[in-house]
């Protein structure tokens, strides 16, 4: 199963489909996670690399109830796309940035993330549906599914960097 989806990533890598899908994620950035957001970033979990359930609880009731009803549409709606375009792009430009030598498991870094961040989402929606009922239990998972959503992600770009400095070191040691 690896070797097929390593193979296939491989064959999908190129620089116009990952220049498009870093485009789109940069407009999902800049013009739709505001909209989740409607008191700013710094109440919207997913953007935190760590949050305890106290904190979780102070951000959720800062929201009114139709700031909530809009941050739950968004998880629910635009967060079920995002995960998809960063994970591909991340996965492409894996693929790219280990060209033949790619394989193993790498390929399952990006796809981590992404499941961590469709976990993520799911728990979060939860929690905002019920407010002002509240789970300190699904508020620790929402926060350790956050955190594992960022390491796989991290892993990824540092993945990502690895390949390209190896293979840019490769063709420096060929021309020398």
């Amino acid at each position: 199963m690896s070797a097929l989806w390593t193979r296939r990533l491989s064959q999908w890598a190129s620089w116009p489909r990952i220049v498009a899908l870093g485009v789109a994620v940069v407009v999902f950035n800049v013009g739709l996670l505001p909209h989740m957001a409607p008191l700013g970033l710094d109440f919207l979990p997913d953007t935190h690399f760590a949050y305890r359930p106290e904190t979780l609880a102070h951000w959720l009731a800062a929201y009114s109830p139709a700031a909530r009803q809009q941050t739950l549409w968004g998880h629910l709606t635009l967060d079920a796309l995002y995960p998809c375009l960063y994970g591909s792009l991340l996965a492409l430009l894996l693929a790219r940035s280990w060209g033949p030598r790619f394989s193993g498991w790498w390929v399952w870094l990006p796809l981590a993330g992404v499941l961590c961040d469709y976990g993520e989402n799911i728990v979060l929606a939860v929690l905002l549906g019920r407010w002002p009922a509240w789970s300190p239990t699904l508020a620790w998972v929402a926060g350790a599914l956050t955190t594992a959503k960022w390491l796989f992600i991290f892993g990824t770009l540092g993945a990502i960097l690895g390949g390209f400095l190896i293979r840019g070191l490769e063709a420096l040691r060929q021309r020398a």
